[in-house]
C-alpha cells in the first residue's frame, strides 16, 4: 500500500524531495509549489487526497495553521533554526 503525501515547498525543495524517493515503491508524492510560503494555504485548499502533509518549513507551516484545523491528516514540518529563517527571508529579498 502506497502512502500519499503531499509536499508543500519551493520548486527546489519539491524537486530535491522527490529525488530522495525516486525509487520507492511505497511513497507517493504530489508537489504543491509556491513562490513565497505565504501561498501556502491556498494551496492546502487545493489538495487532492493523501495520507499526510509535508511542509517545507516553520513559514508556510505558521501560515497554514488555520486552514489545517479543518484537516484531519497529520500534517508536518521541517524545523528550521533562526538562521534558516534568516537566510531564507535574506535570500528572498536578495533578488531586489
Amino acid at each position: 500500500m502506497k502512502v500519499k503525501i503531499a509536499i508543500l515547498g519551493s520548486a527546489d525543495f519539491c524537486r530535491r524531495t522527490e529525488q530522495l524517493v525516486i525509487n520507492r515503491k511505497d511513497i507517493e508524492l504530489t508537489s504543491y509549489q509556491y513562490n513565497e510560503p505565504q501561498e501556502a494555504p491556498n494551496l492546502i485548499r487545493t489538495l487532492k487526497p493523501c495520507d499526510a502533509i509535508l511542509f517545507s518549513g516553520s513559514l508556510p507551516f505558521f501560515y497554514s495553521k488555520e486552514v489545517l484545523l479543518d484537516i484531519p491528516i497529520p500534517s508536518l514540518y521541517l524545523k528550521q533554526d533562526e538562521t534558516a529563517v534568516a537566510i531564507t527571508s535574506e535570500n528572498r529579498y536578495s533578488n531586489y
